[in-house]
């Protein structure tokens, strides 16, 4: 289970040092005009989830600070956005597609991210060449966030106990 957790963390970090590069811009579709997405968000916590073939389920809890990681994306309103991770800073494109919600809250959108480094974290996590979640986006006390919850490819062969391993990742807007 620590193998794979330290292998889901690395995979995210891969996502934003690997690679030089990103798509043509012209190749990515623009995203949705939720405005509420534009700007700098870091990463606060993720939680890993594992369905065993047993029907139980397994959740692991971690807060970014807590194991020195400090991820900051900042999407612009034109597709690209730039993801950093201490010093080092990668471009990409990201397309939102909401399917439910307004200027304030998103309860259900897809977010894409493409270019090089998006690639080699998907190829990680699911076999596939652009990095796909499910996300959804509000405000409480501490400010405004969304999560982005990605499906891990089983089959794979991270995990010989699991159905479904799901990771989210929860970002504060800085």
């Amino acid at each position: 289970m620590k193998k794979l957790i330290s292998f889901l963390v690395l995979s995210s970090i891969m996502f934003l040092s690997g690679g030089a590069g990103c798509s043509e811009k012209n190749e990515d579709p623009t995203p949705d005009n939720f405005l509420s997405m534009l700007g700098k968000w870091r990463l606060e916590k993720y939680v890993l989830t594992r369905e065993l073939t047993d029907g139980s389920e397994k959740v692991s809890l971690w807060h970014a600070k807590d194991h020195a990681v400090n991820i900051v994306w900042d999407f612009k309103s034109d597709g690209v956005f730039k993801a950093s991770y201490g010093s080092k800073e990668l471009p990409g494109n990201w397309d939102l597609k909401v399917q439910k919600g307004n200027a304030e809250i998103i309860n259900n959108a897809i977010l894409t991210l493409s270019g090089q480094a998006a690639k080699e974290a998907a190829q990680t996590v699911s076999n596939k060449d652009i990095l796909v979640g499910k996300l959804t986006a509000a405000s409480d006390i501490s400010g405004t966030y969304f999560i982005i919850t990605y499906d891990v490819d089983v089959s794979l062969g991270y995990t010989t106990d699991g159905k479904k391993i799901t990771i989210s990742y929860t970002y504060r807007k800085i």
